[in-house]
């Protein structure tokens, strides 16, 4: 559900994003897929490039966790964390859960069983 920002939230926005330069403010605008790389690969690129969010897909839970807290920490910015999520996390995440497809949870005909999962 849509809620509109505070004034407070807007008021912090604008003071983080008042205090980036042009540069870094491009660099908000990507998302880089983490891929293959290392924690410390991806800190760096973060860093470097001021990236505004990582794609995390193919590669163990523990690992992805890895990736974002070391993204997080050597940015400037919170990072925005994303993956294609949409049958849980083990449509993009080795060894985690995978939910039906949505055609199966259709065919299951149970509006509480959609709502659990």
């Amino acid at each position: 559900m849509y809620q509109a920002l505070t004034q407070t939230e807007r008021e912090r926005i604008d003071s983080i994003v008042s205090g980036l330069s042009n540069r870094q403010k491009i660099g908000q605008t990507f998302c880089i897929n983490t891929g293959k790389q290392t924690p410390e690969q991806v800190a760096e690129i973060v860093a470097e490039y001021a990236i505004g969010g990582i794609y995390q897909a193919y590669r163990p839970v523990a690992d992805a966790t890895a990736v974002t807290a070391a993204a997080q920490a050597a940015a400037a910015v919170p990072v925005v964390a994303a993956a294609d999520l949409v049958n849980g996390p083990g449509s993009r995440l080795i060894n985690a859960t995978l939910f039906p497809w949505q055609m199966a949870v259709g065919a299951a005909d149970s509006e509480d069983l959609a709502e659990k999962m």
